[in-house]
């Protein structure tokens, strides 16, 4: 089990997941400038995590449609 279900139809679309990305990184940014270890040390905690489950771990999950038959 996964501490993000990374597999919700929600996080398919790449543009999804890059602006996610996109976004921990731009707290990142923000966190370093404002002079707090703190919050930059979570914040670049979660832009690394981000990045490992949005980008390079990703696996999509089959798409499952309700009225599909089952193949003999």
């Amino acid at each position: 089990m996964s501490f993000v279900q990374s597999e919700h139809p929600f996080y398919r679309p790449l543009y999804v997941r890059v602006g996610i990305v996109i976004t921990t990184i731009i707290w990142s940014v923000v966190e370093m400038y404002s002079g707090s270890p703190l919050w930059l040390t979570i914040a670049v905690g979660v832009c690394l995590f981000s990045i490992w489950t949005f980008l390079i771990d990703y696996k999509p999950s089959p798409d499952k449609t309700p009225n599909e038959e089952p193949k003999p």
